[in-house]
């Protein structure tokens, strides 16, 4: 029986102790996580801050490269209309070049020809004048010497007008060949230039927009894990919220249930056939420490609760018997035992003057009383309306 008691009374001292403690330690632990994520969210608002001003960097050099970009696009469109100028010269020039490569070519073999033909001419010529100065010696053969004479001197004139003119076309050739070849390497240089101002573009922008866009992709996973924190942080004020309250009104009961030490209401009118402490057992001849106390009703009689509560156990328990713990809140329990029926269920709400059961057996109508505060057992008949206390049935010592 000793040991029984001491073992419902260590029960009862873990589960109070335990639960007056669980609310500081919820607490603790509430506001320890709350200060960690509220610095967490504080770097990560400044990260967005900073992300946001390099977003907003990125996104002047990203207009100024724009207007770059702009400049750039036209100065392009004027290499590319240089650029079909050029090629429209030199397809004109290569026209001229072609035309002027043939007359010079027919230039060269009339030359030619005329130096032949003028060559025999001239030969035929010398021995026809003195020819016809040996064979004829009148006037008009005179002059029909002197009019073939002045034939052969134009065409010799014309001969070289021609050989003059073949070496101006030659001249012109050359000059519109090196004017093909500038063409050409000035083509060459603006496509050059364009080829290097596209690619330069083509950086310019993937290396400004990339890092605008990166800035932005991180910019909205920050914003995501804010709202996540911020979530996070919301959830652990509301439970240090409650918690908090709860912890007030366990506080306010335990005050409230102090406040009516000496005014409860019995649980079992009747005579106390055992105090709370030191007890002799009258069987074992010894003596025992009872953490409660034992009332003994009649027939009939039934058992309530001293006060407003929530039913926490509600069966057997060892030699106990059937037994009710009801919380109090507070960290105070009142504990029914030695029932022969139990009239409530765990989690039931209860108020002063419910039933929770019927006292002892068929033959001894005998409750056992528990008071326990965060804990400790405490002497039911301090708790008690002394104007329902009778006298003893047996005076133990």
């Amino acid at each position: 029986m000793k040991r029984l008691i001491i073992v419902l009374w260590v029960f009862f001292f873990i589960v109070n102790s335990a639960f007056c403690s669980e609310y500081d330690k919820l607490l603790k632990k509430y506001k320890k996580e709350l200060k960690t994520n509220k610095e967490n969210l504080e770097q990560i608002q400044k990260k967005i801050d900073q992300k946001k001003e390099e977003k907003i960097k990125f996104e002047r050099e990203e207009q100024l490269i724009r207007k770059e970009l702009n400049r750039i696009d036209k100065e392009m469109n004027k290499i590319s209309s240089d650029i079909n100028k050029i090629q429209s010269n030199i397809r004109g020039t290569q026209k001229k070049l072609k035309s002027t490569e043939l007359e010079m070519n027919s230039a060269k073999m009339q030359i030619g020809q005329w130096k032949d033909i003028l060559k025999k001419e001239l030969d035929q010529l010398y021995r026809n004048h003195y020819t016809i100065d040996c064979l004829i010696a009148d006037p008009w053969k005179e002059r029909l010497s002197e009019y073939a004479l002045e034939t052969k001197t134009c065409q010799v004139d014309l001969a070289f007008a021609k050989e003059v003119n073949a070496e101006n076309v030659y001249k012109k050739y050359t000059q519109i060949q090196d004017e093909l070849n500038i063409l050409n390497s000035q083509l060459t240089e603006k496509q050059v230039k364009q080829e290097n101002i596209r690619r330069q573009k083509a950086e310019l922008f993937n290396s400004t927009q990339g890092s605008r866009i990166a800035a932005e992709e991180e910019i909205k996973k920050l914003n995501e894990s804010t709202i996540e924190m911020r979530s996070f942080i919301e959830s652990l004020e509301k439970k240090k919220t409650e918690t908090t309250e709860l912890k007030k009104k366990e506080e306010l009961a335990k005050k409230t249930f102090q406040e009516k030490k000496k005014t409860f209401p019995w649980p079992l009118k009747g005579e106390v056939t055992a105090k709370f402490g030191k007890n002799k057992h009258a069987e074992l001849n010894t003596y025992v420490i009872s953490n409660g106390i034992k009332i003994k009703g009649k027939q009939g009689d039934v058992v309530t609760a001293i006060d407003s509560g929530e039913v926490v156990y509600a069966k057997g328990f060892r030699s106990y018997g059937n037994t009710v713990i009801i919380d109090q809140g507070g960290g105070i329990y009142t504990i029914y035992g030695q029932l022969s029926e139990i009239s409530v269920d765990v989690d039931a709400k209860v108020k002063a003057g419910d039933p929770v059961g019927k006292p002892g057996s068929s033959t001894n109508y005998t409750l056992y009383f528990e008071i326990s505060v965060n804990g400790q057992p405490q002497d039911p008949l301090a708790w008690l309306n002394a104007a329902g206390k009778t006298e003893w049935l047996s005076a133990p010592k």
